[in-house]
């Protein structure tokens, strides 16, 4: 039966959700919750599948009396009774108040990922990075779908050469100028410009 002094609530609350799941227990006084003339020295709590297995967390000192237990992983499937429980020695577990029961009262689901979670930024990214990859990357598609990871490595692979060569192609227009050979100058300007026109 159920103690007046125990609080509790449960995150995410409802009957459908998804790990991890929390539970906020308030036993209010260690006694009558547990029994200290019997030795009781920890309290904790379970939770029980309908498969009768058993999901314990940590042992909570006498002397705390609220905790908020955190369930990171409970497979998936069917939970049917919360129980907080007592033990002398931080061990062994003595069944106590079931503070959640009644049927099946929570199912565990594989969470959705919400839009955007896929692909996050870590707080510190420096956001230079981003400008660098639109240069390599021109064409705004090209550059959320390298992201999003759909397989155009080719085309970014191909777009990147076309950039070195370009480069390349740029410093020996400088050096044919600072040369003083306007003609080799005029003519790499005009097969340069022909090759650009060319790749798009």
């Amino acid at each position: 039966m159920a103690s007046a002094s125990i609080t509790y609530s449960r995150t995410p609350a409802g009957a459908t959700i998804s790990n991890p799941v929390s539970f906020n227990i308030n036993i209010g006084a260690f006694y009558p919750a547990c029994d200290p003339n019997g030795g009781d020295r920890y309290w904790t709590m379970r939770v029980s599948a309908t498969s009768s297995v058993f999901y314990y967390s940590n042992y909570i000192a006498s002397t705390t009396l609220s905790n908020v237990f955190v369930f990171d992983s409970l497979p998936l499937g069917n939970y049917y009774t919360v129980q907080m429980g007592c033990s002398v020695n931080g061990i062994t577990y003595k069944p106590g108040t079931i503070i959640e029961q009644g049927g099946i009262i929570f199912t565990i689901i594989e969470a959705t990922p919400e839009v955007g979670s896929v692909f996050t930024l870590p707080p510190d990214f420096n956001s230079g990075s981003l400008d660098v990859a639109s240069d390599l990357v021109n064409n705004s598609w090209e550059l959320i779908a390298l992201i999003i990871g759909i397989p155009l490595a080719f085309v970014v692979i191909k777009r990147i050469i076309n950039i070195f060569e370009d480069l390349k192609e740029e410093e020996n227009i400088i050096e044919a100028e600072k040369e003083g050979n306007e003609y080799i100058t005029r003519k790499m300007k005009k097969d340069f410009e022909s090759r650009k026109k060319s790749k798009k």
